[in-house]
């Protein structure tokens, strides 16, 4: 990403308070890497993640989402002109009725799964290997492990 495009998406999005990264991040392999400059957001509310979408969109801004970075292939990396959302901030969990439970995006899977074996309750599909795919990144790879 040029230094001009930088300097414009950290303008466009200044009210959500954008970070410029100086390094380029790695997936969980460490075999991929992003671009070595990217414009990141993390939103603190699911409303202000639909801004964020809603003004990329209007802007033609591409997005590229991240929560946990634990994706083998590269999927979360930002790539030149891309503003990277992240959904570390994203980690609400209500209970609204008996026997449900919502969970945002940037929820670590495990985490959750703790907190629910402590109400009594159990995840149907759980990942068996390393604990640390958020609830986002988990649905949207379509989950794996023989759990």
């Amino acid at each position: 990403m040029s230094r001009r495009q930088a300097e414009a998406l950290l303008a466009r999005f200044a009210e959500f308070h954008p970070e410029l990264t100086t390094q380029a991040l790695a997936d969980f392999s460490g075999l991929r890497r992003g671009v070595a400059e990217a414009c990141m957001l993390a939103p603190r509310t699911a409303a202000d993640a639909a801004r964020i979408v809603r003004l990329a969109h209007d802007a033609g801004v591409p997005l590229r989402i991240r929560a946990q970075g634990h994706s083998l292939n590269g999927s979360s990396l930002p790539a030149a002109g891309e503003l990277l959302v992240t959904t570390g901030n994203l980690r609400h969990i209500r209970f609204d009725a008996p026997g449900t439970v919502t969970a945002a995006g940037g929820v670590v899977l495990w985490l959750l799964q703790h907190l629910l074996r402590g109400h009594g309750f159990d995840l149907p599909v759980l990942n068996d290997g390393y604990a640390g795919p958020s609830v986002g990144g988990y649905v949207a790879a379509g989950g794996f492990g023989p759990a």
